[in-house]
């Protein structure tokens, strides 16, 4: 009898390691998957947003790669803005920096408050491209990706405030234009944004020149 009990008990201690085994590798397994799966959803983002050149400068000047009408439309039909004023793409030589420059630049309205919102790049110029660079690139100088927006307190009009040798780069928000209850202080808030809708934003701009 005892020999038949402690037989028993050496197949339940054989079959408990078996499973416990055969756990430990489906965990392994499963933990391998998840590292690929990050792997390729990491490179397929990669892929997406990588620097492609958005023009082309030709006798002095920048010529857009991107179909402006069409990144129009799908910028307000996936909700990025509420609708579009102007869609900008500027290019020329600093001759204080000794230096190109070029910058492209969306303002529009933010799709929650109708405030005045913006979003602006400054590009990288190659030879006669003019390349937006990967919005994911680590150490990218904090100036190259923005989105600012201006909230009107008791104002109807605001707008940027830009500076730089030719005045494309946006930095702030100009005094109130006019304001909605005269005798009234008014005044444009400005903030300054970024993230994910910053990325989302350099998408559908390479997905039009593609």
């Amino acid at each position: 009898m005892r020999k038949i009990k402690i037989f028993a008990f050496s197949i339940l201690g054989a079959a408990l390691v078996t499973i416990g085994l055969y756990s430990c590798s489906n965990d392994e397994v499963n933990s391998l998957q998840q590292e690929d799966s990050s792997i390729t959803l990491s490179a397929k983002s990669n892929q997406e947003i990588e620097a492609i050149a958005i023009g082309n400068i030709e006798n002095g000047n920048a010529i857009p790669l991107y179909n402006k009408d069409l990144l129009e439309t799908n910028l307000v039909s996936k909700g990025l803005f509420a609708e579009i004023e102007s869609i900008d793409l500027d290019y020329g030589y600093d001759s204080e920096n000794n230096q190109h420059i070029a910058f492209f630049t969306i303002i529009g309205k933010n799709t929650s408050d109708f405030s005045l919102e913006s979003f602006q790049a400054e590009l990288v110029v190659d030879g006669n491209f003019l390349i937006i660079p990967d919005p994911t690139t680590p150490d990218l100088p904090v100036t190259t990706f923005a989105k600012h927006s201006c909230n009107g307190k008791n104002c109807r009009k605001c707008s940027f405030e830009r500076t730089g040798i030719f005045g494309w780069r946006i930095v702030g928000c100009n005094p109130c234009g006019a304001v909605n209850e005269e005798g009234k202080p008014g005044g444009c808030d400005h903030n300054l944004g970024g993230g994910a809708t910053t990325i989302e934003i350099v998408k559908e701009l390479k997905d039009t020149v593609l």
